[in-house]
């Protein structure tokens, strides 16, 4: 075998090492508050991407790579992601942050993730795309690799309306020099 060149993106998993490694490098700034997109935001989503476009054996394998100190990242990049949704209009970001939440897969505590799911049902519906299908699409990919979590996915649109509702997450809709964001409300523990 021979190694990858600048041309052959190379296997799954040594792209996932290497975002894992970029989230830990970043782990202890302020990236929740960083402009939108940033270069991780970019990074993160066009690994997403190839993930996505991916068999499932290979994104078992490399699902695994990520530990609980990049699934807090992959929450603030979800929240991040469904504000971006809402400036772009499109629904690719609300893609991202739902896959990005499954890479995640309540590792660190599933109580710190599940609020991240309010700010792209949220997006959804401000940008009226089917919330429930894009749940259920990436749902329905991420079975293999992240089975709890999925299915609590999958019941997101039965809870109570009160429970999807911004003030549920902790999280308020705000702007920046660059137009439209979700914001968390200071003290909260639902994104990093």
């Amino acid at each position: 075998m021979h190694a990858p060149s600048d041309d052959e993106p190379g296997p799954l998993r040594i792209s996932a090492q290497r975002v894992a490694r970029d989230i830990s490098a970043v782990y202890d700034t302020a990236y929740f508050w960083n402009a939108i997109p940033d270069p991780l935001d970019l990074e993160i989503s066009s690994f997403i991407d190839r993930f996505v476009a991916s068999p499932d054996p290979e994104r078992v394998d490399a699902a695994g790579v990520f530990t609980d100190r990049q699934a807090l990242m992959f929450d603030a990049f979800a929240t991040r992601m469904a504000s971006w949704a809402v400036r772009r209009g499109s629904s690719a970001p609300i893609t991202w942050g739902l896959v990005a939440l499954t890479l995640d897969c309540g590792k660190f505590d599933v109580r710190e993730t599940l609020p991240d799911l309010v700010p792209l049902y949220h997006a959804a519906l401000r940008i009226e795309v089917d919330s429930k299908a894009l749940f259920e699409g990436v749902a329905t990919m991420a079975g293999a690799y992240c089975g709890e979590f999925v299915a609590r996915l999958r019941r997101f649109h039965a809870l109570p309306p009160a429970s999807r509702t911004l003030s549920a997450a902790r999280i308020f809709e705000s702007s920046d020099a660059d137009g439209f964001r979700y914001d968390t409300i200071r003290g909260s523990t639902s994104s990093a």
